[in-house]
This record gives structure tokens, C-alpha cells and sequence, in this order.
């Protein structure tokens, strides 16, 4: 049997809340949307590149997964071409008319293509011939791959909802066409406002240096903006914001962007004695528009072809209580992740490699990889402390990337290996202690072992 949207979302079990069943139960569906964002196409990709960067491999499969599913638009936040390439965009739109022929899917209706350009797009990146860039002439070049007109700023209607576009560097022409168009705007009924970077004062990074946007969209509590270039994987609650209004990040179809102050993350030093965690994360939403207001929020990982967790139920306008995505209410409710009962921290020596392949002799810890307790309470570090007998402070601490978090919970691996060069401890009895912490900060009951030297 064929499987509905509505079946799909009552099956799943897939709520933020309690609430969120009777919303879907009340609702049907008036617009659905693919989204995705950060797609940085260099090259056309073989049919197996689906993890090489710069392929267009997953960003066709990932269109026609929204051709399936009968989107009525799809939006890509940004960042369409990696080095500012003519080519590299023609890729892009290459692969949009092959899968959406004339703006259309499968069934011939209208698929409305809601694209703008980011940083990546509008900068040089190195390229030294002006001609081959998209900056030399940004309207011409999207006329010609695309086959539409540019607009800075512009507006479209999809199905009676109103998606407003920013172009990198035009933000500040935001709050003089939000007011030329109030009057389509205004009211209960959700508008979509799309730019490359997040709205300042919404998500927890990469955001603007000013508040010229979010201020506008502040006067329309009904705005839901969708924006990207921070890379946050969408398994993570805190991709949802809200305010005075609604902002949701939109992730990367490239790689994610693994958390700050680990010590195998992106910028982590050479000397680290852990190898960068696997960044494997390909990620894009589909959202369905209810007619009660609220937004159904599928995130799926696309090499996976599986949801990286339950969906989400947005109801816009912002509302209080359990319904509210604000930062404050989505920390109160976090349950932060513990480890399964008997979990037991394993230490012994040996030599190892730095980030850079020097050889260290290295402390090796290993223990059981913690489990959600609640909702999506997934670990995304691990705490490492260490501490000499009779001191509160530890001679040593870092943290780690808890391998694979930005997938779906059962991809995860059962072990969690941690390293810490044995030159950063005294040669004494030491106490090692070790922690999962959620998105929020939030850590659980830590694993203990005592080592006498």
C-alpha cells in the first residue's frame, strides 16, 4: 500500500512535542518545500561520488528525491558554486533542468526554483580570470545558466505563500522591500525569507555582524527564514530558532561543520593526537506547509536515504509552552545523553600519530558510546578530564567529537576511542573522567577510572 504524507507523519511516532500529533492529525498539507544549502559544486560527478567534495553527484540524487516526493518549490540557501565559476554554476543549473524540465516535475506541475547566490558564489576565491567569474556579471551569468532574471532582493508566489530572496551583499536592501510589501506580507499566514547567512541573534553561529535583517523580519512574527553557511548538521535541535519570529538553518549538501573547541574538529592543531572526525554528513529538508500554521520539518541525510531524526513540528507564529522553539525553552526540556548501565572506561599506552603523522606516545582511553535518554538528547562531545589525587582542578581537559552524531543514531559506533599525548600528564596516579554533552551544553553522569602510576 502506497503510503501518505499523513501516514507517514503518524507512524513515525516523529514529534517534538505531545502536541504535535493533534496538529498533524487537524492539518493537511497546502505546500511542500525541498531544502538544501551549501551545495559547492566544482565538477560533474561520477555516479559513486558521493562523498567527494565538488561533485554534483548527490545534488542530482538529492533532486530527484524532491521530484519524488512532489515538492511544489525548492530552495538552495547559498553557496551554489565552490570557486565563484561560471562553470561551476552552469553545473548547477545543468542539473536542475535535467531533473525539473521547464520548472516542472514529473507530473508536469510547476516546481518554483527559489535560488540565491552566497559568499562562495560572489567571491573569487583565487580565480585570476575576471571573465570566468560569476562576479564579473552576476545578472547575465544567472540568465544565462538559469533561464530567468536575477533580482537582488525579489519576491515569488508559490500556491498563495509568499518567498522572499536576498542575494549575498544585499541584505541591507531588506527592510525597505519588507515595507513596500507589507501589505502581502502582514498577518498570521507563514512568508519564507531566504539568504546565504543566518539572520543575526538566531542560530548559534556564523550569523551576520549586524542586525539590519533580523530586525526587519522581527516585525513579522509570521517570517520563517531559511539560511546556511555555518554547515550545522540538521540533527541538531538548535538548527531551529525562534523569537520574534523563525529562523531555521539549513545545513550543507557538502560537508558539516563539526562543533568548536574539539580537539579533532576542522581548526583543531596539528599536534592534536586525534584524527579530524569523519565529517560524511550530506544533509536536506523537506517541509511541509500545514494549514494550521504549523511546518513539518523532515531532516534526511541523502547518501544514508534516512531521516536523521524525528520530525519536527513548527508551529508559526511563534507559539509559548511546549510548542515554543525558542533557545531558552528547547534547553529546558534537553535530557542530556547517558551511558548504558555498567559503562566502564578502558586506559592503556601506546604510540600513536599527531594530526600530522609525528609519532607521540599517547594515553588511550575507550568507553561505550552514550545513549539518547530523551527526545533528541544525542551525545555531540565527550568531555575528557583529568585529575591528580586530592585536586578539584584537572591537569588536563579537551573534548571530542562524538563520531557520526551528525547521522541518524543507530549509525553511530558502539566504541568511542579517545587520545591524549602522554607528554600533557604528570607521571602520577591520575583520575580520568569522561562526559557526553548534548547541543546545549548539557552533560550527563560521568564515567570514573583511577590509574596508579
Amino acid at each position: 500500500m502506497k503510503s501518505t504524507r499523513r501516514s507517514f507523519i503518524l507512524a513515525s511516532g516523529a514529534f517534538a512535542f505531545g502536541a504535535g500529533r493533534a496538529m498533524a492529525q487537524s492539518a493537511k498539507t497546502n505546500l511542500r518545500i525541498g531544502v538544501v544549502s551549501d551545495i559547492h559544486i566544482m565538477k560533474k560527478g561520477l555516479p559513486d561520488e558521493l562523498y567527494i567534495y565538488g561533485s554534483d553527484t548527490i545534488f542530482r540524487k538529492t533532486l530527484k528525491y524532491f521530484r519524488e516526493r512532489k515538492v511544489d518549490a525548492v530552495i538552495i540557501a547559498g553557496d551554489m558554486a565552490n570557486t565563484g565559476l561560471i562553470k561551476e554554476l552552469n553545473l548547477v543549473a545543468n542539473a536542475w533542468k535535467e531533473i525539473f524540465p521547464g520548472n516542472k516535475g514529473a507530473d508536469g506541475a510547476r516546481v518554483e526554483p527559489v535560488f540565491i547566490y552566497g559568499n562562495h558564489d560572489a567571491a573569487s576565491w583565487g580565480n585570476k580570470n575576471v571573465d570566468q567569474l560569476i562576479n564579473s556579471d552576476p545578472a547575465g551569468v544567472w540568465k544565462r545558466a538559469f533561464g530567468w532574471d536575477y533580482s537582488p532582493v525579489g519576491i515569488v508566489d508559490v500556491k498563495g505563500y509568499k518567498f522572499v530572496t536576498v542575494n549575498w551583499g544585499h541584505g541591507k536592501e531588506l527592510p525597505q522591500f519588507l515595507e513596500a510589501h507589507r501589505n502581502e506580507l502582514k498577518g498570521s499566514k507563514p512568508f519564507f525569507y531566504v539568504q546565504h547567512i543566518h539572520p543575526a541573534g538566531t542560530l548559534t553561529s556564523c550569523s551576520e555582524s549586524d542586525t539590519t535583517v533580523s530586525d526587519a523580519l522581527s516585525k513579522f512574527p509570521n517570517a520563517v527564514a531559511f539560511s546556511g553557511h555555518s554547515h550545522e548538521s540538521l540533527a541538531l535541535d538548535n538548527v531551529i530558532w525562534q523569537g520574534a519570529y523563525t529562523s531555521i538553518g539549513t545545513s550543507a549538501l557538502s560537508y558539516i561543520s563539526l562543533p568548536s573547541n574539539c580537539v579533532d574538529n576542522h581548526e583543531s592543531p596539528a599536534t592534536s593526537p586525534m584524527p579530524w572526525a569523519s565529517d560524511l554528513g550530506k544533509d536536506a529538508m523537506i517541509v511541509d506547509v500545514l494549514d494550521n500554521g504549523v511546518l513539518s520539518i523532515e531532516s534526511r541525510q541523502m547518501v544514508d536515504d534516512e531521516p536523521l531524526c524525528a520530525v519536527r513540528m513548527v508551529a508559526v507564529p511563534p507559539r509559548g509552552g511546549d510548542e515554543s522553539w525558542a533557545f531558552n525553552a528547547q534547553r529546558a526540556r534537553a535530557v542530556a545523553p547517558e551511558f548504558p548501565a555498567g559503562a566502564k572506561i578502558t586506559e592503556w599506552r601506546e604510540q600513536g600519530v599527531s594530526r600530522v603523522t609525528s609519532i607521540q606516545n599517547q594515553v588511550v582511553l575507550t568507553f561505550p558510546a552514550a545513549q539518547i535518554v530523551k527526545g533528541n538528547g544525542r551525545a555531540v562531545t565527550y568531555r575528557i578530564e583529568v585529575f591528580k589525587d586530592g585536586e578539584d582542578k584537572p591537569v588536563y581537559s579537551s573534548n571530542i567529537v562524538a563520531p557520526l552524531y551528525f547521522r541518524a543514531p543507530k549509525r553511530a559506533p558502539k566504541i568511542i576511542t579517545a587520545r591524549i599525548p602522554t607528554s600533557a600528564l604528570p607521571e602520577e596516579t591520575l583520575t580520568y573522567k569522561v562526559a557526553a554533552v548534548d547541543c546545549w551544553g548539557n552533560a550527563g553522569k560521568s564515567l570514573s577510572l583511577r590509574v596508579e602510576v
